[in-house]
């Protein structure tokens, strides 16, 4: 089979199951903004000259820990809610003739796609709405003059990087429940 077959098999999954994987997708774009929000006003420094500076700076870190633990567990979550939905189809697979290893390549590849589009999502999220949660935030510490929004990649390349990891222990342990089940237990 040609490796454009499974690409062709992923994008047709991905488009028959998009009641499924609209809302995983989605809530992974949230995750990824949420984590780059509050990776942005931690890191800026345009807050350096807000009084409690430090302890601003360490509720954010606190907050951003707590962040990626929660997104964790709830890409966890969707991903099991996914795979529920998706083991029948799965099953099918098996049962016409695809092994193990080809329903491996095509769920890499929805993983791929779909955590590309939640990544990607998430950040032009983060840079759409990044300076307007910081001059929100300036106007609640009632700091306006002389603080101001830095632009910082490295932000971007942090919440990529945590949430690539992400992504692929859920692919791992997908991965793991495929290899380890029978088509009929799937079924």
């Amino acid at each position: 089979m040609g490796k454009l077959f499974y690409l062709k098999l992923a994008m047709t999954n991905l488009k028959k199951n998009r009641n499924a994987y609209i809302p995983y997708i989605l809530a992974g774009m949230g995750m990824v903004f949420t984590y780059i929000l509050f990776l942005y006003i931690r890191k800026n420094d345009g807050i350096s000259n807000i009084i409690g500076q430090d302890y601003l700076a360490m509720l954010f870190s606190f907050g951003t820990a707590i962040i990626s633990i929660f997104s964790v567990i709830f890409i966890f979550y969707a991903n099991s809610f996914l795979m529920k939905r998706r083991k029948k189809e799965i099953a099918l697979y098996g049962i016409l003739g695809l092994e193990k290893r080809h329903v491996a390549i095509v769920m890499f590849l929805e993983t791929v796609i779909s955590s590309l589009i939640s990544i990607v999502g998430g950040c032009i999220l983060g840079i759409v709405f990044g300076r307007l949660f910081f001059m929100i935030l300036m106007k609640l510490t009632r700091v306006a003059s002389g603080s101001k929004f830095v632009f910082k990649p490295a932000i971007f390349l942090n919440a990529a990087i945590f949430f690539i990891i992400v992504y692929i222990v859920t692919l791992l342990w997908n991965l793991i429940q495929v290899r380890m089940s029978k088509p009929i237990e799937l079924l």
